[in-house]
């Protein structure tokens, strides 16, 4: 009996299954790229809606640190006693912004700009 098309080898990168992981592959990267540019609109249109009101207790712990070490140089979340609570690099962050007058709606859409960049980068 004579061999079928299939059973010949073909070059690798060739038919219609490297044709369609191609097309998979340019939709998965233009969906991840919308993905992104569309969640990151609709964070930064909320983060605007919410403006300087703070919707959760780890907000406002973050913010006092931040005005603690602005206003105060100490890391304490009354102004009384060093804390461990939280770790340090984000309100070190928050409260050098906050030294150069950035207001509390800008500094969360800095939190979605870094959160952009982290799932971007990933």
């Amino acid at each position: 009996m004579g061999r079928s098309l299939l059973d010949h080898p073909r070059p690798e990168g060739s038919g219609w299954r490297h044709v369609l992981a191609g097309r998979l592959d340019a939709w998965a990267h233009r969906s991840f790229v919308a993905s992104l540019i569309v969640g990151g609109l609709v964070s930064l249109v909320y983060c605007v809606h919410l403006g300087s009101r703070i919707r959760f207790s780890d907000e406002g712990e973050y913010l006092r640190l931040a005005a603690q070490l602005s206003q105060h140089g100490r890391y304490s979340l009354d102004g009384v006693h060093a804390t461990a609570f939280r770790p340090p690099g984000y309100p070190f962050l928050l409260g050098a912004a906050r030294v150069v007058g950035v207001p509390v709606g800008a500094l969360r859409s800095l939190n979605v700009l870094f959160f952009l960049v982290v799932i971007g980068a990933s």
